[in-house]
């Protein structure tokens, strides 16, 4: 996981979220690695739970993150983080964002 800043015209997101942002340019984000499992492992929730704990290691983090990040492999990947709420980045097929407070919503109702 590393530490960087998306524009915040960059993001995809809701004007009811964006009018909650500040008034900054840019945003910080996590960007994580890609949540990848062996095919023999596949189907066994083990994705789920890499997401789960990337999620919680970053609410835990003292610096202040807006969204976490990740890029996306091939259309199987973005399936597989659509569905767990993340959504594309403008312009950026296979990039996609997810603000930590909707993840954190989330992980509440797993």
């Amino acid at each position: 996981m590393s530490a960087s800043y998306l524009a915040l015209s960059e993001l995809n997101l809701p004007d009811k979220v964006i009018k909650k942002l500040p008034r900054y340019p840019v945003a910080p984000v996590a960007l994580i690695g890609r949540l990848a499992v062996s095919l023999d492992a596949q189907g066994q929730g083990l994705g789920s739970s890499l997401f789960i704990n990337a999620i919680n290691r970053i609410a835990q983090n003292d610096i202040a993150i807006y969204a976490v990040m990740v890029d996306a492999k091939d259309a199987s990947a973005i399936s597989f983080y659509n569905r767990h709420g993340f959504t594309v980045v403008k312009g950026q097929d296979n990039r996609l964002i997810l603000p930590v407070e909707v993840a954190l919503k989330i992980l509440k109702d797993l």
